[in-house]
This record gives structure tokens, C-alpha cells and sequence, in this order.
């Protein structure tokens, strides 16, 4: 709330002399704010999936009341640093901001944990004990495509038949969804789901209804 402090005499200590300045002289009127709510329910949850180079997207669900915030955050596991994140708007008790991709430079697991939170207006903070508004979450690593990678499509083929595409790939074992173009005489794009990758080759088809055209 408004506070006003006005100064009505100066005492010199050794002598004891007071003087006794005109009303209104010194006089300053201040504001006591409050400091950010963070003892309600607040949790943090980052977009999943993540994978490496991205940034990540972080939603908060505060207890605090609208406004801007400064929010300070510590990263731990296989990231480790400290961020802030200016600027944060709090509309209704939610809230979103991001890491940047530079701090997620490790695949694995990272937990991010609030540290401090200020009101950027009044600059008042409120300390958040350690984990107690936090989350983990999980970067994956990008599929290696930078080896050896060959595609066959298997001949003869004809019109009104699928073609089926064997893949010697760097990839490591797993599952895939693989994104192609056609471009020729039969132009489209399409996408292979669910493709096993296993000791460095796949298969996968191409649906009859994009090889419609001969040649």
C-alpha cells in the first residue's frame, strides 16, 4: 500500500539544538508491494517430445496473481546451467516460456527447477526452495542420417501394384516414420509409418494409389 514519510526535526546529538523545518519540506510518499505468491499450486510441464536442437516450451501453472514476471531456473541432469526467462506474462494463472535450444545440448534426462520469481514491475522476488516447483523432461537424439544410406525399390514394377522399398541406413535399431517424394512421372509426397529399423536395413512401400502413371 501508499506510505508517506515527512521529516519534523533534526536534533543535533552533541548540543541538543533542534530545528524545526517548514511542513511539507521532506516528504516522500512510497509504495510497500507484495512479494510473487509461489506457496500455491505451481507446476512446471515442458512439451514433450523434444529432441535435440530445439528449444523447449515450458507451460506454468501459478498461483500468481496476473502480471510480468522475471523467472529464475536452474537445469540439472544432463544439462546443467541456469537461465532466466524476462518477460514472462501470467494471464489467469498460466504461463509459458522457453529454454533455448543452446542449454539443451545433451540427450537424456533434464529437470528444470524454478529458483526465483520477481515482479517485474515492483522488482520484488520470492525465493523457491530447490525442486519444489520443477519437471523433468527427456531429449531425444536425431536419427543419424549422415552414414551410408541407400534406397531400392524393387523391379519390375507394374501399374496397379505397390512398390516395395528396401533401405541399408545408419540408423540406429528402432522405429521410424519416414517422410518421401515422389517426382517423375508420378509427383506426390507421402509418409511411411511404424518402419523397423533392424542391424541397418528397413523396408517399406509405396501405396499403389501414388504410382498411377507409367513410366
Amino acid at each position: 500500500g501508499s506510505n508517506t514519510i515527512e521529516i519534523n526535526s533534526f536534533s543535533e546529538s552533541s548540543t541538543g539544538c533542534n530545528v524545526y523545518p517548514v511542513a511539507g519540506s521532506f516528504v516522500d510518499i512510497f509504495t510497500i508491494s507484495t512479494l510473487p505468491n509461489v506457496s500455491g499450486v505451481n507446476t512446471l510441464t515442458v512439451t514433450e517430445p523434444l529432441c535435440l536442437g530445439s528449444l523447449a516450451t515450458v507451460t506454468y501453472a501459478t498461483s500468481l496473481a496476473n502480471g510480468t514476471y522475471n523467472i529464475n531456473y536452474n537445469l540439472t541432469g544432463s544439462n546443467v546451467s541456469s537461465g532466466i526467462a524476462n518477460g514472462v506474462i501470467v494471464s489467469s494463472g498460466t504461463a509459458t516460456f522457453t529454454i533455448p535450444s543452446a542449454a539443451l545440448t545433451n540427450a537424456g534426462s533434464t529437470t528444470i527447477s524454478i529458483s526465483t520469481v520477481t515482479n517485474a514491475t515492483s522488482l520484488c522476488s520470492s525465493t523457491v526452495s530447490a525442486g519444489t516447483i520443477a519437471d523433468s523432461f527427456t531429449i531425444g537424439t536425431l536419427p543419424n542420417v549422415s552414414g551410408v544410406n541407400n534406397l531400392t525399390v524393387t523391379e519390375p514394377l507394374c501399374l496397379g501394384s505397390s512398390a516395395n522399398v528396401s533401405f541399408t541406413t545408419s540408423l540406429a535399431n528402432g522405429t521410424y516414420n519416414i517422410n518421401y517424394n515422389l517426382t517423375g512421372s508420378n509427383v506426390s509426397s507421402g509418409i511411411a509409418n511404424g518402419v523397423v529399423v533392424s542391424s541397418g536395413t528397413a523396408t517399406f512401400t509405396i501405396p499403389s494409389a501414388a504410382l498411377t502413371n507409367a513410366g
